[in-house]
């Protein structure tokens, strides 16, 4: 006995199995793209963490304070000099 539904036919199982497919290639697809964007937001976050610790670390003139004036030494000279009471 055969099923009078025509969904039954097989003519109509091709276009599902199609739609199938294509639901399943889009599917993929936008995992894959997800899959990259999130790589590449990781790979962007540890750049930028990398150049953040470089800028912290970055003294183009050496120590902080080490070419500042030592004050007792300063007060010394001016008193010595006469301008300083």
């Amino acid at each position: 006995m055969s099923s009078c539904n025509p969904a039954d036919h097989p003519i109509f199982w091709r276009d599902n199995l199609k739609r199938l497919e294509r639901k399943r290639i889009a599917d993929e697809s936008l995992r894959d793209f997800r899959n990259r964007k999130l790589i590449e937001r990781r790979s962007r976050a540890k750049d930028q963490a990398h150049y953040r610790e470089v800028m912290e670390r970055y003294s183009p003139w050496g120590r902080k304070g080490g070419g500042a004036p030592n004050d007792t030494i300063r007060m010394r000279n001016i008193q010595a000099q006469g301008l300083y009471p």
